[in-house]
């Protein structure tokens, strides 16, 4: 029997937009991605380049995740440099920038190359009072003498511009690139299945079993795929709960680069408060990887922290009640450092595993681009991989 059939919001009909197939037979697949949001569009598109056999069931339409957000934006290049330098040593800092400009520029190459709307902005950094006053006047200063573009704006310019009402401001000239993410994901999809991928949509999953090191997923229409790994680029399924329970873990932490929503300012700059950034968490054992986004306080924290008693719970509501632990990333030898300078997971030790991508947040541009590469590199095996703050160059 056929599932229930998604009512496609109108203002995504399009004549451009592939539709794609109920799974209507079993089959068996080396890695299967579950969701059909950009993540598990962006994570199929990164598998299939490095020849993964790869099967995407998407519960609903491809892209119907997506639809409800306006259009995605990364403002990593209005993170703090003057921060990240001194965690990371100022040269460390100056190529994360560069990076992420490097990344950007790919990001736009293949938007136009696929006519996806994409568009930079500028962002205004304000000070919402004297401390953060002082942290503007030093983020000027470190990215006047790195050559970052930077303009000082004062109160009265900024009441021309703006009804926030401080007395001064960062204007960062072209620091956030807005795109389309239904589109986006549709794209990548495409060109998924080109290089091999299949996709089913209207295939949600009911159950998760596990037998001899392969995972047999039973969808509601009761066909049955096997796969060896698993990448939930969406929520877990408290059906998955038995299984999951089964797989001994010890769960590592990493943080990657902050992320935003885009929401309206189309001709305005975009206002970012100057102190308070959103993060990526990351951990992963041999079996498991779980990648959200969260608000966290730095890696420098000790596993006693109190700030990773919130990262616990959100993670053991992730893993079905699982709760995860979290070792000194200070001294752990299980740490490297990615080209950002921040700790990342190393690969899994096994091939075989389940890969989680948490939903939750309308970071979805840069969170895609930045979870999409660690679990393909997870499930690669690639070591190290090169993470950049926006996407895998």
């Amino acid at each position: 029997m056929k599932p229930s059939v998604y009512t496609r919001p109108p203002w995504t009909l399009s004549e451009d937009i592939p539709q794609y197939p109920w799974m209507q037979a079993n089959a068996s697949c080396n890695t299967v991605i579950l969701g059909g949001a950009l993540a598990a569009c962006l994570t199929a598109y990164e598998l299939i380049k490095k020849g993964v056999d790869v099967t995407l069931l998407a519960p609903a339409e491809i892209g119907a995740e997506d639809v409800s957000f306006p259009p995605a934006m990364t403002r990593l290049a209005a993170a703090s440099l003057s921060r990240l330098a001194k965690r990371i040593t100022t040269a460390n800092a100056v190529r994360v920038f560069h990076d992420y400009q490097d990344a950007i520029e790919l990001l736009a190459s293949f938007c136009e190359h696929h006519d996806i709307p994409f568009v930079r902005r500028d962002a205004l950094l304000f000070a919402k009072n004297r401390m953060e006053q002082s942290f503007l006047e030093e983020e000027y200063r470190i990215r006047r003498h790195n050559g970052f573009a930077v303009e000082w704006v004062n109160a009265d310019t900024l009441r021309d511009i703006t009804s926030v009402s401080c007395s001064s401001a960062l204007m960062l000239p072209h620091a956030c690139a807005v795109c389309d993410p239904c589109a986006l994901a549709h794209t990548l999809l495409v060109e998924a299945v080109n290089l091999g991928a299949r996709v089913f949509e209207h295939t949600p999953v009911a159950l998760l079993t596990g037998s001899c090191g392969r995972f047999v997923l039973t969808t509601e229409s009761q066909r049955q795929l096997k796969a060896k790994r698993i990448v939930c680029a969406g929520e877990v399924p408290r059906s998955f709960a038995p299984s999951l329970s089964k797989i001994t873990r010890v769960v590592r932490m990493a943080v990657s680069a902050p992320v935003s929503d885009f929401s309206g300012y189309e001709d305005k700059p975009v206002l970012l408060p100057a102190m308070g950034q959103p993060m990526i968490l990351c951990t992963h054992d041999d079996r498991v990887a779980v990648i959200s986004s969260v608000l966290s306080s730095p890696v420098k924290d000790s596993p006693d922290a109190p700030c990773y008693t919130q990262l616990e719970e959100q993670c053991g509501e992730m893993l079905c009640g699982v709760r995860p632990s979290f070792p000194d990333v200070r001294t752990s030898e299980n740490y490297l450092l990615a080209p950002n300078g921040l700790p990342y997971c190393a690969p899994a030790k096994e091939e075989d595993g389940v890969f989680v991508l948490s939903p939750g947040s309308p970071d979805i541009l840069t969170a895609a681009f930045v979870t999409a590469p660690i679990v393909s590199s997870l499930c690669v095996g690639s070591h190290p991989f090169h993470l950049y703050d926006g996407m895998l160059k």
